[in-house]
């Protein structure tokens, strides 16, 4: 099975070496690794030439999707293999990576777009425990729904794997910021199929402080309206994604925390919304339990308060974006990428 992996990288020396070796541990030779330098100024299109992989420089800074479609058009990625892994250059791959994958990608031989796991690093912060909760929850129980459905929306940048049947009618589109979001939903578009992978496993870096968690979880939601105004303006058949993200929408900017904790204080009175507070909490804590045992972190229990304080800033930060984007209309379109560190 003719497959390579693409990873897009922008001054990504602190964790790309880490990435390189995880991947050579599961048994991929550099000679099917392709890297994308978009315009570094450090040192990562050095260690792509010391570790013998296939790398381009873009001639300019051109965003994450527009470097990704420069290396699949400069490399011909598309007439040389039969699926392209897209992997972050933060991002290490399970142990079972490899063989998990290469089982599936022989059994289902008519899937457009299979979709791996997303697992946090066991990073000592509050926003790598807070991930944690978030990721299995999201995985472990909406993916599987949503794929149950066939309406997966998003098919993690950091762990998609594309068949080059339906990569080749893909359009890069730098303008919006979830460039993962976007391709997924053009899959659908095309009636292309997408299934969710659960053993496929990688584990990526996420935010080590409060600015870069808020700088991330802003591009993230814009990217989202993003995608939602861009597919909105055309004129195309409705699915049932678009349905979901309807519902997704309506439940996220009508019934979210804040406006419903805000009207059981008005109807409720301050008794009642503490009541509201402490079962929300509890649920909140219950996914934290279970998190931690699939996970092997015990931190996440004892850090369930700030952790559901944190999940707060979460529904703010959705609601701002819905406002920059749908309403103001500015416009982002640069990585604005989030500080690695090493581990």
């Amino acid at each position: 099975m003719t497959t390579c992996i693409l990873i897009p990288a922008h001054n990504e020396e602190v964790v790309l070496q880490s990435t390189l070796n995880s991947l050579y541990e599961v048994g991929f030779d550099p000679t099917i690794i392709y890297c994308v330098d978009d315009f570094s100024t450090d040192k990562t299109y050095d260690i792509c030439i010391e570790n013998k992989i296939n790398v381009c420089r873009t001639p300019t800074g051109l965003g994450k999707a527009g470097a990704q479609q420069y290396a699949i058009q400069h490399f011909e990625l598309c007439d040389k293999y039969k699926y392209v892994i897209m992997i972050d250059a933060d991002t290490k791959v399970d142990q079972n990576f490899k063989d998990v994958l290469t089982l599936n990608l022989l059994h289902y031989n008519d899937v457009d777009l299979f979709i791996g796991q997303v697992t946090s690093s066991k990073a000592n912060h509050i926003y790598s425990a807070y991930r944690t909760v978030e990721y299995t929850f999201s995985h472990e129980v909406v993916k599987k729904g949503q794929a149950a459905f066939g309406v997966v929306y998003v098919a993690p940048g950091c762990v998609s794997i594309y068949s080059t049947d339906i990569l080749r009618h893909l359009e890069f589109d730098s303008s919006v910021l979830t460039e993962d979001m976007d391709l997924t939903l053009q899959v659908h578009k095309l009636g292309g199929k997408i299934k969710y992978l659960h053993d496929v496993k990688v584990i990526t870096q996420d935010p080590s402080t409060f600015k870069d968690y808020h700088k991330q979880m802003m591009r993230w939601y814009g990217g989202f309206w993003q995608v939602i105004m861009k597919y909105a303006n055309r004129n195309n058949r409705f699915k049932g994604v678009d349905f979901y993200l309807l519902y997704l929408i309506l439940d996220s900017l009508v019934l979210n925390r804040l406006i419903m904790l805000s009207a059981s204080f008005i109807v409720l009175g301050l008794k009642s919304i503490l009541l509201v507070l402490f079962i929300d909490m509890c649920i909140f804590a219950l996914a934290a339990v279970y998190a931690s045992y699939k996970n092997d972190r015990n931190d996440l229990i004892y850090k369930v308060p700030v952790l559901y304080l944190l999940s707060f800033f979460n529904t703010y930060a959705y609601i701002k974006s819905f406002f920059d984007v749908i309403v103001l209309r500015k416009k982002k379109n640069n990585w604005n990428k989030v500080k690695r560190y090493g581990e």
